[in-house]
Order: C-alpha cells, then sequence, then structure tokens
C-alpha cells in the first residue's frame, strides 16, 4: 500500500536518491520504480534437490576450483585442499543450440509487448512465444524460477575473463547490447571445453527469479564453443554503490545510443572484476535462450549474489531505456524441470506462526500431493510483515499465489488500493486459518498495581497510565520509574496497526462501526489522545516477536506493557518455567480489555492476479484444507495458537492455562478494523503524533573501512536519512584516528535531509578506529537531549577499538549510571564486516535497551550467512524503531 511510511520502505531506489525518468509504454516497469527492498529480501532457498544431473557418475577431485579477483580481472585458479573431496560431474551440453519458428511464423510474430497467446491472432507477447516455434511444450526453456540450493559454481566452471575493449555497442530497441571479437582471450571453460565471450546484453527487469523475487536487472554474458556450443553466465544487478566496471558502457550509452538502432565503440577496457561477484555460488541449469525461436540446450550458470549500481547509473540505463522506448525485455519465468512434474505455490505469511507454518508445509510437501492433472504440489512459504507480504504483491516484487496476514487490516487497505487502480480486488475471499487475540502483555506485578485479576481493565485503563505519569505514579512501586509502553510499527506490522484501532477507538469512546467521518468529526480529540499515549512508547519495529523477547528479557525496567500477540504470552511463561521450574507463574499476564480486542485469525487467501492460474487455486484449496485438518490444528495450539472457529473440539486447556496469564474464557468480545478510508487516516494521525527520536548516526572512517566498505555505508545511511520522520533529528559523527562531527541536530524535513546526506558525502577512510571515544561522545551529547523524545545512537564499526579511551569497562559504567539516572538512551550497534569486536558492540546493544545487528558490504541479496545482512536492510530494519 502506498502510504507514506510504507513508500520508504517499498521505494528504496527513490531512498538512494534516484528519479525514475518517464517514457512512453505500454505496461508499468515496476522493477526500476520499485526494485527490491532490504527490509524484504528474497528467502534463503530451502533445500531440494540438485539441479545437476543426480544419476551422473562420480568424478573424483583433489582440489576445487577457486575463483579469485585479481587486478586483470577475475581468474579461476585449482588449489589443492588439504581435506580434498567428491564432486559430482554435471552433464554438461556442448552441443550448438538449435530452435527454429513454426511454419507461418517468424521475427515478426512475436514482441515484448502483446498479452496475446494465441499464434493466430496476431503477434503473441512473452507468454506465447512457445506456440510459434518448435520449443513449444519443451521442459528446459529458459528463464526460471529458481527454488534450490545454490552451489558452488567454482567447481564446475573455470572464468578467464581480462579487461577488454569490446567491438561494439549497440541499442537494438530492446536492450544494450556489448559485442566482442571471437579472437578476445576472455573465455569460460567447463567439462574441459573452452567457451569464448560472444557479447553481454542487459535485461530490465531481470528473466531469472529466485523464488518468485525480480531484481531490477539482469545481465547476461554469452560464451560460445568453437562448435556453436553456448553457455550463459547470468548476474542480477540492484541499487547500491556505484560500479566503475559499468561506467564505459552506460555512459557512452547515455551519450550516443539513446536511438533505436544506434551502435557505437569505445576505447576504455571494461573490468570484468566489477562485472561479476566475488562469491560464486549460484545455480547451474539446462535451459534455451530467452527470445524466440528460443534455441536449445543452453548451459546457465546464475550467480546467488547481485553486483551494484547507484542511481547515476541507473539513470544513465533510464536515459537509453527512454529515447529507445525500451520495454520490459524479460520473458516470464518458468521452474527447472523436477524429476516429478511440480507446480509451485508462493505463500506469504506473517512471522508470528512460522514455526507452525514452517513446520506443516514440510509435513504438506512431504506428503506428496497433486493436482488432478499429475503435477506434485509444492509450497514455497516465505516469512514476511503484514504489511510487506501485501505491498509485494501490489508492486509486483515477489509474485505470491497465497497471502496470510495476521489479521484482515492490511487485506482491507490492499483491496482499497488495488480497486482504486481499476484491478479489482488484489486478495480474493478468505479463510481463518488460527487465532491469537491481541491483548496487553503486562508483568503480573503491575498488572495487580492497576486492578488485574478482580477489575474488569478496560483499553482507557492501560492507555491512561501511558497518557497521565500522575495516575502510574499513584499505584506504581520504588523502582518501576515511568510508564514504558510498547508496539510495533503500525506501518508495517499488524500488532501495531490495531493498538492505534484500540488508541482511536478509546479517544471516540466508540468501539463499533468507527467510520472516517466519527474520526475526522474529532480529529483533535484523537490526535491529542494519540499524541499522549504514543510519548510514552519506548520504541517501535517491525516484529512483535522481538519487541516480546526484549520485554520478557529485559524484565520490568524495559517496557511495563506492550500490545502483542496472546501466544507470545504463552511462550513468555512457558520458558520462564523452563529456565527455573521453581519460577511462580505467570510472570506475565495477559490482559483482555473488557470493550474487546481484535481476533488476528490469520486469514488466507488467493491473490487475484493474472500469475495465479487455475491450477495455482486448485493448489490452494488442497493446502488450505490441509492446514484446517485437526491434526496441523492441534500442532498449532502447541505453538499457542487457537485453533480456527471450524475447530471447536479441540481442547484448549493444555496450553490455555492461567499460569500461562491467560484465559480460554477470554476474550468475551472482538472488535473489528474500521473500512480502510479510516485505516488510512488513524496512520496518517499517527505519523503526526508519534513519539520523535534525536538520532546520532557515528560512522567508522578507519583505515579498514576502504573501498566498498565506506561507499555502501554512505549509500545506505543516505537511504536510511529518508526513512525518518519530519520531526525527528539527526546528528553525524565519523571517527578513525579522531572524533569528528560532520552535523548537528538536524531536523530531517526535505532540507534538512539533503543537508544530512552532503555531510556524509565522500567519507575518506584512513588512521586507527577511536570506536570508544565516539560512543562516549555521541552519549554525553544525548544526554543534554529532550527525554520526552526517543534518544538514540546508531554505531556502525568494522574494526576494533585500538586508539581511544575510556577503556571498555569504564564506557559501560558510564552507560549504566546514565540509564539508572533516566538517561534512557537506545544504543544500536552494527558489526560491518568480520574485523569488529562483536561480544564490545553485543553487549553495549544489550545494555542500552538497542538492538545488535551483523551487516555485510553487498546490497541485498538472499545470502544470509551465520545471520549476517545487508547493510541496507540492516538501516532499513532500524529505520523502523522511530
Amino acid at each position: 500500500m502506498t502510504n507514506n511510511r510504507l513508500l520508504r520502505v517499498s521505494l528504496v531506489v527513490a531512498c538512494l536518491g534516484l528519479a525514475t525518468l518517464s517514457r512512453a509504454q505500454t505496461e508499468p516497469r515496476t522493477s526500476l520504480s520499485t526494485p527490491p527492498i532490504p527490509s524484504n529480501s528474497p528467502p534463503e532457498v530451502s533445500a531440494s534437490p540438485s539441479l545437476v544431473d543426480p544419476n551422473k557418475p562420480l568424478e573424483t577431485s583433489a582440489g576445487l576450483h577457486q575463483f579469485g579477483v585479481t587486478s586483470n580481472g577475475p581468474k579461476v585458479v585449482r588449489e589443492i585442499t588439504t581435506n580434498g573431496f567428491v564432486q559430482t560431474s554435471p552433464n554438461f551440453l556442448h552441443t550448438e543450440p538449435r530452435g527454429a519458428y513454426l511454419p507461418g511464423h517468424g521475427d515478426g510474430s512475436w514482441n515484448y509487448t502483446s498479452t496475446n497467446t494465441n499464434p493466430t491472432a496476431g503477434p503473441v507477447g512473452p507468454a506465447g512465444w512457445s506456440s510459434i516455434t518448435t520449443a513449444a511444450g519443451y521442459s528446459i526453456n529458459s528463464p526460471f524460477n529458481i527454488t534450490t540450493p545454490a552451489i558452488n559454481l567454482s567447481s564446475m566452471l573455470s572464468v578467464n575473463y581480462t579487461p577488454a575493449v569490446p567491438e561494439q555497442i549497440v541499442n537494438n530497441g530492446h536492450q544494450i547490447r556489448v559485442h566482442f571479437n571471437f579472437s578476445t582471450s576472455d573465455t569460460v571453460t567447463l567439462g574441459g571445453r573452452v567457451y569464448t565471450l560472444s557479447q553481454f546484453h542487459f535485461h530490465d527487469p531481470a528473466e531469472n527469479t529466485l523464488h518468485g523475487y525480480v531484481y531490477p536487472m539482469e545481465v547476461h554474458f554469452v560464451n560460445v564453443s568453437a562448435t556453436g556450443a553456448e553457455t550463459v553466465l547470468a548476474v542480477f544487478l540492484t541499487p547500491g554503490a556505484h560500479n566503475d566496471a559499468l561506467d564505459p558502457v552506460l555512459n557512452a550509452a547515455a551519450a550516443r545510443l539513446t536511438a533505436a538502432g544506434s551502435q557505437t565503440t569505445i576505447k576504455t577496457p571494461i573490468d570484468f572484476s566489477g562485472l561479476l561477484p566475488s562469491n560464486k555460488q549460484g545455480w547451474y541449469l539446462h535451459g534455451s535462450l530467452t527470445t524466440p525461436p528460443l534455441s536449445r540446450p543452453v548451459n546457465w550458470f546464475v550467480f546467488q549474489t547481485p553486483i551494484k549500481l547507484d542511481a547515476k547509473q541507473l539513470a544513465a540505463y533510464e536515459k537509453v531505456a527512454s529515447g529507445a522506448g525500451f520495454l520490459p525485455n524479460a520473458r516470464p519465468t518458468k521452474p527447472p524441470k523436477p524429476s516429478q512434474p511440480e507446480l509451485e505455490l508462493i505463500l506469504t505469511y506473517g512471522l508470528e506462526k512460522q514455526k507452525w507454518i514452517g513446520e506443516v508445509t514440510r509435513q504438506f510437501n512431504a506428503s506428496g500431493r497433486t493436482l488432478s492433472s499429475g503435477e506434485r504440489i509444492k509450497v514455497v512459504a516465505v516469512p514476511v510483515g503484514s504489511g510487506e507480504m501485501i505491498d509485494e504483491v501490489l508492486t509486483q516484487r515477489r509474485k505470491a499465489h497465497l497471502v496470510s496476514p495476521a489479521a484482515s487490516a492490511f487485506i482491507l487497505l490492499g483491496n482499497a488500493e488495488s480497486r482504486e487502480n481499476g484491478q479489482g480486488d488484489l486478495i480474493g475471499p478468505t479463510t481463518d486459518l488460527v487465532s491469537s487475540p491481541v491483548v496487553v502483555a503486562m508483568w503480573r506485578e503491575m498488572a495487580e498495581a492497576i486492578g488485574w485479576p478482580g477489575k474488569s481493565l478496560q483499553w482507557r485503563d492501560i492507555f491512561e497510565c501511558a497518557r497521565d505519569a500522575s495516575q502510574w505514579r499513584r499505584v506504581s512501586k520504588l523502582g518501576w520509574g515511568s510508564f514504558k509502553f510498547g508496539h510495533t510499527d503500525p506501518d508495517l506490522s499488524n500488532s501495531g496497526l490495531d493498538a492505534l484501532f484500540a488508541e482511536t477507538y478509546a479517544a471516540l469512546g466508540k468501539f463499533d462501526g468507527v467510520t472516517q467521518q466519527d474520526i475526522s468529526n474529532q480529529l483533535n480529540k484523537v490526535s491529542s489522545y494519540l499524541h499522549e499515549v504514543e510519548h510514552s512508547i519506548v520504541h517501535y519495529g517491525t516484529s512483535s516477536g522481538f519487541l516480546a523477547d526484549r520485554m520478557f528479557t529485559q524484565g520490568p525496567g524495559y517496557l511495563s506493557a506492550a500490545i502483542m500477540y496472546e501466544n507470545l504470552v504463552i511462550q513468555a511463561n512457558e520458558a520462564a518455567r523452563q529456565r527455573n521450574p521453581a519460577v511462580e507463574l505467570p510472570r506475565i499476564v495477559a490482559i483482555y480489555p473488557a470493550e474487546g480486542t481484535f481476533p488476528s485469525a490469520h486469514p488466507i487467501g488467493v491473490v487475484q492476479r493474472p500469475w495465479v492460474t487455475e491450477k495455482h487455486r486448485q493448489a490452494s484449496r488442497l493446502y488450505i484444507d490441509f492446514l484446517l485438518q485437526r491434526p496441523q490444528q492441534e500442532l498449532a495450539l502447541r505453538f499457542g495458537f487457537r485453533p480456527s472457529n471450524d475447530q471447536q473440539g479441540i481442547d484448549l486447556k493444555p496450553m490455555l492455562r492461567p499460569e500461562f496469564g491467560v484465559s480460554p474464557a477470554q476474550p468475551r468480545k472482538f472488535l473489528r478494523p474500521p473500512p480502510a478510508p479510516a485505516i488510512r487516516l488513524i496512520q496518517d494521525v499517527w505519523r503526526r503524533n508519534k513519539r520523535n527520536a534525536d538520532i546520532v548516526l557515528a560512522v567508522d572512517t578507519s583505515a579498514s573501512m576502504e573501498g566498498e566498505k565506506i561507499r555502501g555505508a554512505e549509500a545506505a545511511a543516505k537511504a536510511f536519512i529518508d526513512l525518518l520522520g519530519p520531526r525527528d533529528s539527526l546528528s553525524a559523527l565519523i571517527f578513525g584516528a579522531k572524533v569528528k562531527w560532520m552535523s548537528r541536530d538536524i531536523r530531517m524535513d526535505p532540507q534538512g535531509k539533503e543537508q544530512a546526506k552532503r555531510s556524509i558525502d565522500h567519507l575518506i577512510a584512513n588512521g586507527d578506529s577511536a570506536l570508544f571515544q565516539a560512543i562516549d561522545a555521541a552519549y554525553q551529547f544525548l544526554l543534554a537531549r529532550d527525554p520526552s523524545r526517543t534518544r538514540a545512537l546508531i554505531v556502525l564499526s568494522d574494526g576494533k577499538d585500538i586508539k581511544s579511551s575510556p577503556p571498555l569497562e569504564k564506557l559501560f559504567d558510564k552507560l549504566d549510571r546514565a540509564n539508572r539516572s533516566g538517561g534512557s538512551i537506545l544504543v544500536f550497534t552494527i558489526l560491518y564486516g568480520s574485523d569488529a569486536d562483536p561480544e564490545a558492540l553485543r553487549e553495549l546493544a544489550k545494555r542500552t535497551n538497542g538492538k545488535y545487528y551483523k551487516g555485510s558490504p553487498s546490497f541485498p541479496g538472499i545470502e544470509r550467512r551465520e545471520n549476517i545482512d545487508s547493510i541496507h536492510k540492516v538501516f532499513t530494519d532500524l529505520a523502523t524503531f522511530f
């Protein structure tokens, strides 16, 4: 949904300062205007059979082919390892690809723009290309939607690309194509055969996809053997740091290739070290060429890690594409052919039920259920925030077939926006899977102080503790401090949105049938009420699970109460008993307000878009029916969820017990979300009245940050700046051997954001790292800021502190004293690369109720090794806390 805060997550290109250029076209170029986003990188691919031939005899090797990027381009060296390995030898395709048009068809029988799939009714679009060629019905037509685990491509492929001057660069009306002379020394070798680089070209958006996830662009390196066989290396492109290797092509193209059919030459050699990722994980597939006549067979190597291009380079490409009238030049994908015909069903679902969905989906896939037409159903389940999953489908960043948010509110918003765009409902009729009502989780002693369990507590009883400090002081005990409240980001999380509904209903004194007009009529009253409640919020965030985990582990000093799901209260008390069987339960109780609460019924519905076929709908019905069967519903109960309404015969008492702080007899009444126009107004009122933040961004500029690291940090920090609200303020400091303030107290209005970005532009890396001195300076600065605002320090470092004072223990002591005296400053730490001291950064975040991250310099891909997320994703997640 394109509200202001969700736009900040969806349009990351805009966050990087890219002004998307408009041009005549017959369908939206969604992947350039709405590219993959840090907060929703593609999922790690799930286990399934390898794409190479598993029946091929094994060949034993004592070593491993490894790629190494040297000054003259990426090379492959063969290293003898001490532990050796057995490598499956794939079935490489060394024959010339062949294809032909069917009688009566030729180059004029197809184009990129038509939706026609009937070859007798005129030119066919991409979905109908195979119908006019001898490839009709062929199982290995490219491109692919890849869902299998990545493998080490360097174990089978040798690449020897050295810097080379292309013979010609051409704008063919569909794409930019860079041609090389056949005598070039740039080659790849596989299976003992040498393939020479013929040309590379760009696709916009990417043709191959990962679990339905579409990158903005893809580059194909086409290599041809002496016998005419072809091997294609496919590399994804995504916005990020500047890529020098792309400059010779894109600069020349933007200057001289804006007309279809134009061509030019350059004298600058192309440095391939920036065009191939250093990480050589990926996939080997048997496929075809991707435009008619779809000649086959072709060896395809698809690399998992994308390369980057910055906003200026993407604008240069757009200049060429606009001038030539490029239309999206990506053919629809198909999954690689498994041993049995298979239909892939992509489900995106709320994070809250990840353990349950993960287990029942594994069981469903293992059961081997098939369609009547014989295809085996394979469900790919991807956990995503409730708001994000709807926005993904709206913008086609992920072409899911089924969605299941925590509740219906975001479906209401998505359907309303889709109808406004003339596309009908986005999500069809839904079925409730399980439920976990929204509750107010509160420490038992604090709940008892406001009347639990004897008093029938209302929403206002909770909110008055947040609004009126004197009321909380009348009931609080020594050491409790102020009332600290929590809920998640209502633009991205369902429980956060439900929290806003409850606040609005309480402000109006009306809990049923609330309309946009009701809110508008008492807008000042609602705004004032939300302002007072929201200023007790410690911080926001995307995940109610993270909020719950931090509340239950940090104790009452971190949060007094929070709005979350009932199952999280159950899990917290169960975990407390597992840690200490003698503990008195419940430690945390669930308050079910007397006016009612929101059911969080986890609806599941089929996406109403052209990529969802009748077979997908049939598979969806079989999968949903499976989830509603009694064994799967009983399993949900073990994870703290209540079964669906159709499963009333299941005994709730084993999990919904008083010692777990919950009651099977509650809630006695459910509330409904308001209509979509009212939801939008409530979100807008919140944005104008939420608790604002004073933030210090401290960036390591020591010598070890040189190159890609510091450029990636700059780009990510600038994107973060764009995500802040107009009433937030940002200060920036850098630290190498010395600490230097780059800006202070800049208000994040449009002018201030540009000023803040300029203050961290073109940073220079040198010297040692004065990490602790920088933290101390920033912390002292924040202590002088207004305590009624969220005060936060974000520290990004890739090196151990070797050049500053105070020592670590003295720094911890200062932070502890400040927090005990009401300092309440959050410290978020980012381990950037592998050289930093993880324990120090982790402890800093823990002691200040912040969050510790690991960040890698690369822009979001699908890799998450050892919990390392890209630095862009880290900063996008950070922005949701403010």
